[in-house]
């Protein structure tokens, strides 16, 4: 069974990718896929990364997942690829060692900061992504609306992406204050040139409603479960650039 050490160091975690397509809410192109972990022992995600977090090696377990993730790029879909990453990852020097390689397309690689863990320095995160972003890398904000210092994270890091949390998401097209919430995130968004996706969509009256807001782009079981299946990846790859989506009134 995967363990964690008692001196913080990720041993023995035995985990794989599956990959989820982010969707264009205009036109149901594809626009990347995120890289999502499962873990052999069957408990969620979330247990893995908190616990990492409280030993210290929330980095070396980002930066094993990222390196997967890169091997896999040349079998994705085109767009972008998008992987997740701690606060405190961005502290280690191996994550711009590995994500400025010569061999790694920098313009398609968007990194996500979580928001489920707090920045301990803003101005060394914003040190270190733009040195990640002078090279091409984009970086996306994640779980907006849940988590840490919400709004201030968005204006501190200047993201080229909002991913609003599910949890604005799912009942959006009933819910006055989601919707309100949604369309303050897209009003930032507009002001820091970035865009905004929705996360966790599984409902088609949703969907009718992010479009209605302008929201830029979406991904959940409704657009596409996460999978390394090469039918789906073959399915998502004829998707981008031509078949719509499964929404607005289809």
């Amino acid at each position: 069974m995967a363990t964690l050490d008692k001196a913080g160091a990720a041993s023995d975690v035995d985990f794989r990718l599956v990959y989820q397509p982010i969707v264009h809410v205009d036109t149901g192109t594809v626009a990347g896929v995120e890289a999502l972990c499962r873990f052999a022992d069957g408990r969620a995600p979330e247990h893995w990364f908190k616990e990492c977090e409280r030993l210290g090696s929330a980095p070396a377990l980002d930066l094993a997942i990222i390196e997967r993730a890169l091997a896999d790029l040349s079998q994705l879909p085109t767009g972008y690829l998008s992987v997740n990453l701690s606060p405190s990852t961005l502290r280690d020097p191996r994550l711009t060692d590995l994500l400025l390689s010569p061999d790694v397309p920098a313009d398609r690689i968007v990194v996500e900061v979580t928001e489920h863990a707090r920045v301990a320095d803003y101005l060394e995160a914003q040190r270190v992504l733009g040195a990640l972003r002078k090279a091409g890398v984009r970086v996306a904000v994640d779980d907006a609306g849940a988590g840490y210092a919400s709004l201030r994270h968005v204006v501190e890091l200047r993201p080229d992406f909002i991913k609003i949390d599910r949890d604005l998401v799912h009942g959006l097209a009933e819910d006055h204050a989601r919707r309100v919430a949604v369309s303050a995130f897209v009003l930032l968004s507009l002001d820091l040139n970035a865009s905004v996706i929705a996360e966790g969509l599984e409902r088609p009256a949703d969907l009718a409603a992010l479009y209605d807001l302008g929201v830029d782009a979406a991904q959940g079981y409704l657009l596409g479960r996460p999978s390394t299946r090469p039918t789906d990846l073959a399915a998502w790859l004829r998707r981008d650039g031509a078949a719509k989506a499964p929404t607005l009134g289809e």
